[in-house]
């Protein structure tokens, strides 16, 4: 029900048969049986609970999206997002994590991963989120790495680590039900800090 809630708070006049089907299209895509459309959360994996909540995200049909991976789960990573490229064209994909940090151009080698944020993602996300939504150009941006028009990848000089954290906004969580996003064996809240 989150799912077509979703859907329907962007697109209201959508008929209830069709949001049901772009709900199961949503499943399919982060591969979640249809048969468990109808399951209560409590009832899914924590797998399936973060894939639940990405298919939410994409109901509302995102300009950005932002995807952490690995190097365990860099090829799978980019199968999903390759398969949200066709779900939803338009939307630009910018991947961060310790995998592409190191090695930009193993994400950049497939079409569907445009950006790869390198170093401390905070502060370059927040540009490239800036940048995109005024139209501008990202290609300047410090923690960068991209294909230019030729498709050749470039990596931007990296962005200086934030010297003191506490300049950063503290997150605004008022009204997030926070007991519902957990990793599972962790509780809540919990805190992961990358070196």
């Amino acid at each position: 029900d989150q799912v077509a809630e979703a859907i329907l708070a962007h697109t209201p006049e959508i008929s209830k048969t069709s949001v049901m089907k772009r709900v199961r299209a949503l499943f399919d895509l982060v591969e979640i049986p249809a048969k468990r459309m109808n399951d209560y959360p409590h009832q899914y994996s924590g797998g399936m609970k973060q894939r639940a909540v990405i298919a939410m995200a994409l109901a509302c049909r995102p300009d950005l999206i932002i995807a952490e991976t690995s190097t365990t789960s860099l090829a799978h990573d980019l199968g999903i997002l390759t398969r949200l490229g066709t779900e939803n064209p338009s939307a630009r994909v910018a991947v961060y994590g310790s995998h592409t940090d190191a090695r930009p151009q193993d994400a950049l080698a497939r079409e569907a991963v445009d950006f790869v944020i390198q170093g401390e993602p905070e502060l370059t996300t927040f540009e490239l989120l800036r940048t995109l939504e005024d139209g501008g150009d990202p290609s300047g941006l410090l923690g960068l790495a991209y294909r230019d028009p030729s498709g050749e990848v470039v990596v931007n000089e990296r962005r200086p680590v934030i010297s003191d954290i506490d300049t950063l906004p503290y997150p605004k969580r008022e009204g997030l039900p926070i007991e519902s996003y957990n990793v599972p064996g962790f509780p809540t809240p919990s805190m992961f800090l990358y070196g």
